[in-house]
């Protein structure tokens, strides 16, 4: 079980990494809207660990959440 959990950690950091480096790289801009299908689609992992990616990159202060709304760089 503990394995699990750690492979679920770095698949968060993956997700993490790329979607901060998209940010930086300006492949995803400021005001732009981050999609969890997209993004899940794009990067072939489910969505619980772009979800978790997300609220890591808003406590960074890489994105912001809008309640009822998604992220957005």
């Amino acid at each position: 079980m503990s394995t699990q959990l750690i492979h679920r950690s770095n698949l968060v950091d993956q997700v993490y990494r790329s979607v901060r480096k998209r940010i930086i790289g300006r492949e995803l801009t400021p005001g732009q809207q981050l999609k969890v299908e997209v993004l899940s689609r794009e990067l072939g992992v489910s969505s619980s660990p772009i979800r978790e990616a997300f609220r890591r990159l808003e406590h960074d202060r890489w994105v912001v959440m809008i309640p009822c709304r998604g992220a957005f760089v």
